[in-house]
């Protein structure tokens, strides 16, 4: 890959079974299946040093309060993305407030 190719890098998880809408199938980071190190380090790789969005489309998540939702977010984004990119936008996440873990979807 060329520098400069890849326009925006969003994370979500791939849920399974697919959802009757596939746009809903997009879960919580760490939830299935997804290798969010090597694909980061693929999109760093590729030369991409943007901000990196979280795009969850899962009405079950949906319906979950959002304070959880952001907490667990936070922790999942923390493990899993920054540590596989080489660049300053990856620390600027607000830690998670106290809430515990728990499956979102």
């Amino acid at each position: 890959m060329r520098k400069g190719r890849i326009a925006s890098y969003q994370v979500c998880d791939f849920n399974l079974p697919i959802a009757a809408d596939p746009l809903l199938s997009r879960g919580m980071m760490g939830d299935r299946v997804i290798d969010f190190p090597a694909i980061t380090q693929l999109v760093v790789a590729a030369g991409y040093h943007r901000p990196v969005e979280v795009e969850i489309f899962d009405a079950d998540i949906w319906s979950t309060p959002a304070e959880h939702v952001v907490a667990v977010m936070s922790r999942r984004w923390r493990s899993l993305v920054p540590p596989w990119l080489n660049s300053t936008h990856a620390t600027t996440l607000t830690p998670a407030s106290d809430v515990p873990e728990e499956a979102v979807s």
